[in-house]
């Protein structure tokens, strides 16, 4: 299992001492790399290791931030944060942002939210 423990100031999210070909390697199965060592394709999905990155930015930060300073902090394109700050919303999540800021909700309080339905069917 791969853990995020810090944001850096350029965005990536890694462990101690880790780069992001460190955790592209431990993407993949032992028996995978030894298999096809050559092959370098990662099996981490990128987008959500940004919206991991933002939901860390959220956390450790004392107060509310707004969508330019999350992309200060991570160094994410606007739309990205953008697009995942309305997924989180929509799921609960964060507040709806109506005023611009976003901030993490309790835990007590997400576990409240129903994931928001489209057409009539789960998303």
């Amino acid at each position: 299992m791969i853990e995020f423990n810090r944001v850096s100031r350029r965005g990536s999210s890694l462990n101690e001492g880790q780069n992001e070909a460190a955790i592209a390697r431990q993407s993949r199965t032992r028996s995978a790399q030894i298999r096809r060592p050559e092959v370098n394709r990662s099996y981490i999905v990128p987008v959500l290791g940004k919206a991991i990155r933002i939901l860390q930015l959220l956390e450790k930060s004392e107060k509310t931030l707004n969508v330019d300073e999350i992309v200060r902090e991570t160094d994410i394109a606007k739309s990205t944060v953008y697009r995942i700050l309305r997924t989180f919303s929509a799921y609960g999540y964060l507040p709806d942002g109506a005023d611009g800021l976003y901030h993490l909700r309790s835990a007590a309080n997400v576990s409240r939210w129903a994931p928001p339905k489209e057409g009539g069917r789960d998303m």
